[in-house]
């Protein structure tokens, strides 16, 4: 609730502790995803996008331990990571970072399309976000040339 009411610096503060209590209690367990990802989403909404990027980088790893490298867990954690790579990619200008986007958005469709029916929304929206991150990559190359 704190987040939707742009405090973000309580919700913060919340979920860090939250993640520490999780982690000395409940190690290896679910909770600690969930945590480590909302603090992922934090961070990419304040634009705090190398922040988001290694809480995401801890969620996804979470999840593939939990859940399988081919769960739709994982897709959800590639794609929104993705999302912060891009941003980090963009506002870095490190088009590598961009293919990594690129390349985290396709195994995340692939995911999707294999676990999910195709009318899903996270189909589609992942769909979607693969195209923008491929544009930034083709942007970025444009760019360097």
């Amino acid at each position: 609730m704190l987040l939707r009411v742009g405090r973000y610096s309580e919700g913060e503060a919340l979920f860090i502790e939250d993640l520490s209590i999780f982690e000395r209690n409940v190690p290896g367990q679910p909770p600690i995803a969930i945590t480590l990802g909302y603090l992922a989403k934090l961070y990419f909404a304040t634009n705090r996008f190398r922040d988001s990027d290694v809480y995401g980088r801890r969620t996804l790893d979470m999840c593939e331990k939990i859940y399988g490298a081919d769960s739709v867990q994982v897709a959800m954690a590639l794609d929104n990571l993705a999302m912060s790579v891009v941003m980090l990619a963009r506002s870095e200008k490190r088009k590598h970072l961009a293919a990594e986007a690129v390349y985290m958005g396709e195994r995340a469709v692939q995911i999707f399309n294999a676990k999910l029916p195709s009318s899903h929304p996270s189909v589609s929206s992942a769909k979607h976000n693969l195209s923008g991150y491929r544009e930034t990559y083709s942007v970025m190359g444009e760019a360097s040339n």
